[in-house]
């Protein structure tokens, strides 16, 4: 068989060797920053809200460990509820939605649940190894991030002919 190192009319090969349809091209980083400041600016939001009420709540002690803790794992329940739920649902999140980007899968179709699961398991990666996997996709020839990568889906910027029920 032949060596991959041309370019085929509807395929190219990627960095990692996944295959990204040839039409479809990644977001400009600066797009997808301002999304996500967006997302983390709602997800900050919703945890506010959450601490408020959960501080109105008699007798429980926020100088322990526990409580703390407690408070911590539910503000990354909220995070990652909000990825996966808009992803899921709309294929994009509110700062997507403001930025007109869109996640589809590398060969242009609608999301299924496994890969907005792994895209949101990719996103506890890219965060959890200091913001590496984020800042991977400056240096990404296609401009992906780990959690791009790994579940096999980037954000596009979606065009006037893109469907509305995507």
């Amino acid at each position: 068989p032949p060596l991959p190192f041309g370019t085929s009319e509807n395929f190219h090969l990627s960095s990692w060797s996944d295959r990204i349809h040839g039409d479809l091209k990644s977001a400009l980083v600066w797009e997808r920053t301002i999304a996500g400041f967006i997302d983390v600016l709602f997800m900050i939001s919703c945890c506010l809200i959450f601490s408020i009420i959960a501080v109105l709540i008699p007798d429980v002690d926020f100088s322990s460990t526990l409580p703390i803790l407690g408070l911590g794992f539910t503000f990354l329940f909220i995070a990652l509820a909000y990825l996966f739920l808009f992803t899921f649902l709309i294929s994009r999140t509110l700062g997507m939605e403001y930025q007109g980007l869109v996640v589809v899968r590398f060969d242009g179709k609608a999301l299924s649940v496994d890969d907005v699961g792994l895209r949101t398991l990719g996103y506890c990666i890219s965060t959890g190894c200091f913001g590496l996997g984020l800042l991977w996709a400056i240096f990404d020839p296609e401009g992906l991030t780990w959690h791009d990568r790994i579940s096999k889906t980037l954000v596009i910027r979606a065009s006037k002919s893109f469907p509305k029920d995507f």
